[in-house]
């Protein structure tokens, strides 16, 4: 009801201003009655409906106490008064936002609006704050929490103005509000999922307004100090609400929601994945401790599969689908210090699966060099051969659809293409599997071990001792780590040892179990793709990187030789992706070679030396092979192994590690 005193004109403004936003929020919202109440607002210049929605937070918000109800801290009309007046906010700040702004007038007025906020900005935090923190018991908390939602996505997100929307951001409390409206939850426990106003926009309320923080810089900055500012338990409730929120709506979406529910899922996992990049890497410990890795696959793959099951055909649903999945797998790639024990989780949630159902929309609307989902498929493809990774996606039957896609000729082209490089990892991980069934590894480190010194043949990283000081070496007993020591470690021990604390820290280090792993690939590929060694040693290199000494110089500045001209080595590169899978392993130049190590700790190339010449001096019994694997962004797993030829022995037994190397670099 209108107030008695206004003018006759007054009163008609008000009452078109009222019939236009009962119009543009009736049932649907639309963007034609959003723009309706906009031209009328800005060609009346009418403010008052402003005025009087910021009348309600003059009244001071009392300090929070201990009650659950509004009595004791404000009146109960106080408090629906502010409740009111935020509902009031959005759908005449959602006209301003959502209206086209082509005339000058329009984008006076919302300036002039946004000036009017401004001024009352930090006490409509506190007000939003204060009710929704204490409406649960007292009044509709969902509505308060949506209306709160709301109003704030609309204000915030409505200058273009980065000082104005800076200044918005900055009040005290505004970070705090967007932390609070994220982890509120309903009385059964779950987290409130809102859909936003009428519906427009497709996105879940809650995912706007938090990623309304991550387009300025400096504003990204005082959302990771508002959470980092807080304690372990508040942190934690945090990195549990993004991560329940992301699990809920993929688990709960229906049919009809299913294309937005994704595009929100998206925006909540980018723009928690921007949040991690404080370099105090806090925030990320703090998700880590809710699984977020995990929960996130599981979350994004649980979308896949009803996007799949309800034979969804919306482009920007797939597209938001293969987005969040290439975020995921690009942060554990690019940001995280050991991409083999963080890929596991992604694996683990799935991820394998999701790329597979992604994959069959993606080929038909993006041209194979551009894809996405392609581009995911070969970052992940080099782990797939790991043996607990490997293990989990036999577990969960996501090798099948590449295994049987890769000679469909139903499919497109480029689908059988990657399918053929998936494959490829699958079976080279299962013949690993299968041969390390009951088969035992020589990891003894000193290169001069005697059968007599001990037993350097192990399955398990138990039945070695490593280094106390630099963890770098392994031995099988006390007289191979005294024997080596005297020959190689009392130099190399104190160079290592700053490595390994040097990357400890930042936990860019690896277990033994994990090289033992490694190695024993390296020798079940080395058994599969090299011919006898007679053969082997009649072939040229097959990629000489080298041609002519003048080549090597530029290589080398002093143009020294390391080592012999005829030294030879094998190698099987899993972080060049210059070729498709199942890789091939490709006789090279040592000395062409090495020139791939200059980012190595130089330490190892004695005792590298000490193999080499082993091998040239009986080369019919030994070879030299390499496996390059993909550690992290900016380091690499390089395996160097000598070993020995038996002629006599079955094929997948043929070759066999005697002497290893294990580096990061």
């Amino acid at each position: 009801m209108l107030p008695q005193h206004l003018p006759d004109a007054e009163r008609r403004r008000q009452q078109k201003y009222d019939e236009l936003i009962q119009r543009a929020t009736l049932g649907q919202a639309t963007l034609e009655g959003f723009q309706a109440v906009a031209d009328f607002l800005s060609d009346e210049r009418y403010f008052r409906p402003l005025a009087k929605i910021l009348e309600a937070f003059d009244a001071a918000v009392p300090p929070s106490g201990a009650s659950r109800s509004f009595e004791g801290l404000a009146t109960v009309q106080e408090a629906a008064f502010a409740a009111s007046s935020v509902s009031g906010c959005v759908p005449l700040f959602l006209s301003l936002l959502f209206a086209k702004r082509r005339a000058p007038r329009l984008k006076a007025y919302i300036n002039q609006c946004i000036a009017m906020t401004l001024e009352r900005w930090a006490a409509i935090v506190r007000w939003m704050a204060y009710l929704v923190t204490h409406a649960i018991h007292s009044m509709d908390h969902k509505k308060i929490v949506q209306d709160c939602a709301d109003a704030a996505f609309a204000i915030l997100a409505q200058t273009e103005d980065a000082t104005i929307k800076q200044e918005l951001w900055f009040t005290h409390g505004t970070a705090h509000l967007v932390y609070l409206l994220l982890c509120q939850e309903s009385p059964a426990g779950k987290y409130l999922i809102l859909q936003p106003f009428g519906s427009l926009g497709g996105v879940c309320s809650m995912s706007k307004l938090f990623g309304g923080a991550f387009e300025d810089a400096l504003v990204l900055d005082v959302m990771r100090l508002e959470w980092k500012s807080q304690s372990l338990q508040v942190r934690r409730s945090y990195a549990a609400a993004l991560t329940g929120r992301v699990r809920q709506m993929a688990h709960t979406v229906d049919s009809r929601h299913t294309c937005s529910m994704a595009k929100s899922v998206y925006w909540l996992v980018a723009d928690t994945i921007r949040l991690t990049g404080d370099n105090s890497g806090q925030i990320t410990l703090d998700l880590g401790s809710q699984g977020f890795l995990f929960e996130f696959a599981s979350a994004i793959t649980a979308l896949a599969d009803k996007a799949q099951r309800h034979r969804v055909a919306d482009h920007d649903c797939w597209e938001a689908i293969s987005r969040a999945m290439a975020e995921l797998v690009s942060f554990v790639l690019h940001r995280l210090t050991n991409s083999q024990r963080f890929m596991a989780r992604l694996v683990e949630g799935g991820i394998v699966r999701c790329a597979s159902l992604c994959l069959l929309w993606d080929y038909t609307n993006v041209p194979y060099g551009r894809s996405l989902v392609v581009a995911v498929l070969q970052w992940m493809v080099p782990f797939l051969t790991k043996s607990n990774i490997h293990a989990m996606v036999e577990e969960r039957g996501d090798f099948e659809y590449f295994l049987e896609g890769e000679d469909d000729p139903h499919l497109h082209p480029n689908v059988r293409k990657i399918c053929q490089e998936v494959s490829g990892a699958a079976l080279l991980g299962r013949q690993a599997a299968a041969a390390r069934e009951g088969a035992k590894l020589s990891m003894c480190s000193n290169t001069k071990h005697l059968p007599s010194m001990g037993q350097a043949f192990v399955t398990d990283p138990a039945d070695l001792k490593s280094c106390s000081r630099c963890h770098s070496v392994f031995y099988c007993s006390a007289a191979c780590q005294a024997e080596d020591w005297r020959l190689f470690h009392s130099l190399e021990c104190k160079h290592l040892r700053r490595e390994y604390e040097a990357r400890t820290p930042c936990k860019v280090w690896t277990h033994l179990s994990a090289w033992i792993d490694r190695l024993h690939f390296v020798e079940v590929l080395t058994n599969d793709h090299l011919p006898s060694l007679p053969s082997y040693l009649a072939a040229a290199p097959a990629e000489v990187l080298c041609s002519d000494e003048n080549d090597l110089q530029k290589l080398t500045p002093d143009g020294a030789r390391i080592f012999p001209p005829g030294a030879a080595i094998s190698v099987f590169d899993l972080v060049t992706f210059d070729h498709p899978w199942p890789m091939d392993l490709h006789k090279v130049s040592l000395n062409a070679w090495r020139t791939t190590w200059n980012s190595i700790n130089h330490v190892w190339d004695a005792r590298i030396r000490r193999c080499v010449d082993d091998v040239l001096e009986e080369p019919d019994k030994y070879v030299l092979v390499e496996g390059v694997f993909p550690f992290h962004d900016k380091d690499s797993m390089f395996v160097f192994a000598k070993m020995k030829y038996e002629e006599d022995a079955p094929k997948s037994e043929r070759y066999w590690v005697v002497n290893s190397v294990f580096r990061i670099g």
